[in-house]
């Protein structure tokens, strides 16, 4: 009996080793469990860290701005839905690319979202240090900045349950903070205070005519864009999902729906409470601590800075975890050294190598120390690429591959992807020439790799694993 189990478990082994040696991560999440992870990533109080810098890039336009970005997440978030019922692996942009176009155009989307998971939580780090630094002068924002990335990475080395569980709490405590704020700005407008609307059907809240600035509104939006991506973690973990099929489309929907309706009340209401004037803030980075003082809440700083940097934490734990993925995904595919990347922990079944060089990218942070909406600009390249190559996916995968044909297929599979990228890629093209550069110096770089793994491009790329859903 010994001897037999000796040998199923030797067979074991050898098999694991002929599918690429690598331990399978588990299926262990819900819908809400993804859902939770998204609304980590764009918790509805992060949106108060925008007012300043997007009302000063904007010309006071807060709201307006939201809206926009919104509605066009809206429609590339029904990109992702049906993508996401093809492929139940993760690696989002990655996966449905490689896919549809072929692996050299997988693998550079791949790096492309590398890029964009990277630095998506810079801009976390960057304001939690911003705003301890308020309460701490005596410490310097960058030591905090530190302290956030170390403590994002034990988080998510642990394991995904752990982080999904502390997101949880990082998800309930910000929205509560932000209820009750709105509940003090909806008494400070019934009461007319000054420098309020008054009314709450104000188009002065919703975009100020004496100041705004057109293509302000246009970078704010592409900058907004980047809230909105929550969506996307979804997709990233499909790996980890239970029937992924099901659950990611679902959870896609529900964080995208949710953020749209929650972002445009708040950016409205903040707006009404305190009217933008040109030359009102003192420093647009950290505006909310002034429009508490405005408010009369000054005190509440003090609850404020805390509870904002458990949600940029939420936020963090977020995009190091889709990165990570995306890492293993593509070491997992042969393009990255399996040793590394696709390194699972045995005890954690975290992909912990992967996990650990997010942190290291995270210290980019400290490269933008006052200059938030530079760093949102270049946080932004590679998502809304990604967003474009996603519905140009389902064009070529739906409509061309699978040959969907009628009216109804139509309009699902060609003319709303077809919209979706063309307006993703609008708003793309109006990122700071700074994004650009980065960007697409990154970008050269993976063609690099890919041209040294293919030897001049002659050979085909190693075979990825594109296994569609039953």
């Amino acid at each position: 009996m010994e001897e037999k189990e000796v040998m199923a478990e030797a067979t074991a082994a050898e098999s694991t080793v002929q599918k690429g040696a690598h331990t399978e991560m588990d299926r262990v999440l819900s819908t809400k469990d993804m859902v939770v992870q998204g609304m980590a990533w764009l918790c509805p109080a992060c949106i108060t860290m925008y007012y300043g810098i997007i009302n000063e890039s904007s010309g006071g336009a807060f709201p307006l701005v939201t809206l926009i970005a919104g509605l066009v997440m809206f429609m590339a978030a029904f990109g992702y839905a049906n993508m996401g019922k093809k492929y139940t692996q993760g690696g989002s942009v990655y996966t449905y690319v490689g896919g549809t176009f072929g692996p050299r155009l997988g693998f550079m989307s791949g790096w492309l979202m590398i890029l964009d998971y990277f630095l998506m939580p810079m801009i976390c780090y960057l304001t939690s240090g911003l705003y301890l630094h308020i309460l701490f002068p005596a410490i310097s924002a960058n030591i905090f900045t530190i302290l956030t990335i170390i403590f994002v990475f034990i988080c998510n080395y642990i394991g995904v349950k752990v982080a999904t569980l502390v997101n949880a709490i990082n998800v309930i405590v910000p929205i509560l903070m932000l209820i009750v704020t709105i509940i003090w700005i909806i008494k400070f407008v019934a009461t007319d205070a000054p420098q309020s609307t008054g009314t709450f059907l104000s188009m002065k809240a919703f975009m100020s005519p004496d100041t705004i600035k057109w293509a302000g509104v246009l970078q704010s939006a592409a900058v907004m864009c980047e809230l909105f991506i929550g969506f996307d973690i979804a997709t990233t973990l499909a790996g980890e999902a239970k029937n992924p099929t099901k659950t990611v489309p679902r959870a896609v929907i529900i964080i995208v729906v949710y953020t749209l309706v929650s972002f445009f009340l708040t950016a409205y209401l903040f707006n009404c409470g305190w009217v933008y004037e040109d030359g009102m803030l003192q420093d647009p980075n950290t505006a909310i601590t002034e429009y508490y003082v405005y408010l009369g809440l000054g005190w509440m700083n003090l609850v404020f800075v805390p509870i904002n940097t458990i949600a940029c934490i939420g936020c963090c734990i977020a995009g190091n975890i889709s990165s990570s993925r995306i890492l293993y995904n593509m070491a997992r595919d042969g393009f990255l050294p399996k040793k590394f990347f696709a390194f699972i922990h045995p005890k954690h079944k975290t992909p912990s190598f992967n996990i650990a060089l997010a942190g290291v990218a995270g210290l980019s942070a400290l490269l933008f120390q006052g200059q938030v909406m530079d760093a949102a600009n270049l946080c932004s390249f590679g998502g809304l690429l990604g967003m474009v190559l996603v519905n140009v996916c389902v064009i070529g995968s739906y409509w061309y591959k699978d040959k969907r044909r009628g009216t109804k297929n139509f309009f699902r599979y060609v003319l709303m992807p077809g919209a979706a990228a063309a307006c993703t890629l609008f708003l793309w093209c109006q990122l700071s020439a700074m994004a650009k550069i980065v960007g697409f110096s990154f970008l050269a770089l993976g063609a690099i790799i890919l041209g040294i793994k293919t030897k001049g491009f002659k050979e085909m790329p190693p075979e990825m694993d594109f296994s569609e859903a039953e």
